[in-house]
């Protein structure tokens, strides 16, 4: 007999935005906006604190869509 799950993962819903159907198992399409110069782009460094992609702001800030 199997041993019984410790983490149960939350049902999470979001409405498709293109059938307009509630979905219990979403799946998220991210538009994030390319940079307009080369020099824009910051310097990568591997301890430094990372920002996620949807706490981006202004110009940067992304688009979320939900299938």
């Amino acid at each position: 007999m199997a041993r019984p799950k410790k983490y149960v993962r939350p049902v999470i819903r979001r409405k498709c935005h293109h059938c307009g159907k509630m979905a219990t198992k979403p799946f998220t399409f991210q538009i994030v906006p390319s940079y307009k110069n080369v020099t824009d782009i910051p310097v990568y460094l591997r301890g430094s604190t990372k920002i996620p992609r949807t706490e981006l702001k202004g110009d940067r800030k992304i688009q979320e869509f939900h299938y």
